[in-house]
């Protein structure tokens, strides 16, 4: 019932503001993205910003020359209650708009609220959230032009210098608050309105309740469930889950009929032996779509069913793959990859991509043309310290490939095809990365 998440924009960061108003209120490139949002609502902005979306603001504010550590904006997403009318979501978001700013230094029944930008998501239907972002800068009542709202701020003479910056913002003390705030809104917006539901931010340990708490499965998660197709989060989720309810039963079951101890671990034992036994079909599944995968066959099967490839002609002719330990390679992939060890070499599979990405002496390779895997490839590339590395591709993922490794500023060559000259030994000597 309870959702919200903080996130902090900064010079350092690879998201500007502007990047993120045009994703959260479906501008420009995010023009025909789902999620239909009902309504942008833009306020306490200078009376230098022109237009309705506010966008000239947050442009600014990413073109202006401060310390490269800069807090330009915080976003805070957070979930409305399905039982609040359309008519009343303005009227909750205004609130916790003008809740935030005084949480975060500013004073808003004086000099309005701190420059915001808020997107009220339909959320297909079934989650109605909004995407806040608010600049850090605290309106003061003097008029500044585009070019000195962003300054220093000059406390002697404030109306010489930038508007003044929210140090409060980036703390656990303030990100405390701002949980506290949203359910105090919350629940005093549902009391007023005549709503008997009430949320809580506190955690299950906090309010005294047993069981772990939830996993977010998160939209990914949730449209590989609606699609029937496996999601290792939903699947961690779906375990926990079955563990809660093995012990609330358990637990009943004590009250009730009095078991003993020996029935109570024996009953245990069998569920555990049963999620051990589904978990292992699970992984075996994996395997053997790994051996039975054209690049596990020959040299012939890889170059004929490979979208790209990495080459290292330095690393083929030394024969070792590198010094790369597997769990610097497992942290490069992350947690969304599976990564497999192989005798052709190590294969790395993602629930929500078609194809593999596997790792030999010398080469990185895939058969898939999507761009994560492409993404992966040439971070596990440059994980490896390939010294003369070379890209070569198929005619449909060209484009691809120069992008990424535009994005990845990589000055690697890119060829179509594989090279001929190119050696590939599969299995003929352990491809188990040294400690």
């Amino acid at each position: 019932m309870y959702h919200l998440h903080v996130k902090f924009i900064n010079k350092k960061s690879s998201r500007t503001t502007a990047g993120v108003l045009e994703y959260i209120a479906r501008l420009g490139p995010y023009r025909n993205r789902g999620d239909t949002v009902r309504e942008l609502i833009v306020t306490g902005m200078p009376d230098w910003v022109t237009r309705p979306d506010g966008l000239d603001f947050w442009q600014c504010a990413d073109s202006t020359k401060n310390r490269v550590n800069a807090l330009l904006a915080f976003t805070i997403q957070f979930a409305i209650p399905r039982v609040v009318t359309l008519a009343h979501q303005r009227e909750l978001v205004m609130l916790m708009i003008n809740a935030v700013s005084s949480v975060s230094g500013g004073d808003p029944t004086k000099h309005g609220p701190m420059p915001n930008c808020a997107a009220i998501h339909e959320g297909y239907g079934r989650n109605p959230h909004v995407h806040l972002m608010m600049s850090t800068s605290i309106p003061d009542g003097l008029q500044r032009s585009a070019k000195l709202w962003f300054k220093r701020h000059n406390s002697k003479a404030p109306a010489t210098g930038g508007a003044r910056r929210s140090r409060a913002m980036g703390t656990k003390s303030w990100l405390r608050s701002i949980r506290e705030t949203w359910a105090k809104v919350v629940n005093h917006f549902l009391q007023t309105h005549g709503y008997s539901l009430r949320i809580d931010h506190r955690s299950n340990k906090a309010r005294g309740l047993p069981g772990a708490p939830g996993i977010h499965l998160g939209p990914s998660a949730a449209y590989l469930m609606r699609n029937d197709r496996p999601a290792p989060r939903a699947m961690r989720h779906a375990a926990r889950e079955a563990e809660r309810r093995l012990q609330e039963k358990i637990d009943a079951e004590i009250a009730t009929l009095s078991k003993t101890q020996k029935e109570l671990a024996a009953e245990r034992a069998r569920d555990e032996q049963h999620y051990a036994q589904v978990e292992r079909q699970s992984m075996a599944e994996i395997d053997e779509c790994i051996d039975t995968h054209p690049f596990a066959a020959s040299n012939k099967e890889i170059l004929s069913s490979m979208s790209w490839m990495v080459t290292d002609e330095s690393t083929q002719k030394s024969g070792q793959l590198n010094d790369l330990s597997l769990a610097l390679l497992a942290q490069e992939a992350g947690d969304s990859w599976l990564m497999r060890q192989h005798k052709a070499g190590i294969f790395f599979a993602h629930p929500a991509l078609d194809g593999l990405v596997m790792i030999s002496r010398g080469f990185v390779t895939s058969d898939s043309e999507a761009k994560e895997a492409l993404e992966l490839g040439l971070r596990l590339s440059k994980a490896l310290n390939f010294v003369s590395p070379m890209v070569a591709a198929k005619e449909a993922v060209m484009d691809t490939c120069r992008t990424v490794l535009e994005q990845l500023h990589l000055p690697w060559p890119l060829r179509h095809h594989a090279p001929k000259s190119m050696k590939v030994n599969i299995g003929r000597q352990s491809t188990r990365p040294r400690a």
